[in-house]
Parts: C-alpha cells; structure tokens; sequence
C-alpha cells in the first residue's frame, strides 16, 4: 500500500516540475548558467526506485532490520 501512495506521489509531472525548478534555481548562478544544456544522464531515485533495486520494504534503507538498539 505504501508503494502505491509513493507511486501516486512521483509522477512524471511531479519529477518534471521538482526538475524545472531545481534546474532554474542553479540556473541563477552564474558559474551554474545553462546546465540545462549540459546534461547528459539523469537519474531519479524515490522510494519505489530504491525498494525495487535493493530490496527494501517501503523504499527506506532501514526498514527490514535496523532499531532504536542498534
């Protein structure tokens, strides 16, 4: 149920948008002007991306064996 809500919540709009906006925001560097341009790769991890690669439940890194003990 957890995978599916995180699913909903990274839509390729929303990934889109948090890309337009990270990209303008360096873009006001100057050093930083037309990164856009430069990309090459991209790569977006979310919780549905890392449960999928690694194995882990919910997509968080400690959910299957670490605790408030260790």
């Amino acid at each position: 149920q957890a995978m599916e809500l995180y699913q909903q919540q990274f839509t390729d709009a929303m990934i889109d948008k948090v890309r337009s906006a990270v990209l303008y925001r360096l873009g006001k560097i100057d050093s930083l002007q037309g990164l856009r341009d430069r990309i090459l790769d991209e790569v977006v991890d979310t919780p549905v991306t890392w449960a999928d690669q690694f194995n882990l439940a919910a997509g968080t890194p400690f959910a299957l064996s670490h605790g408030f003990n260790q």
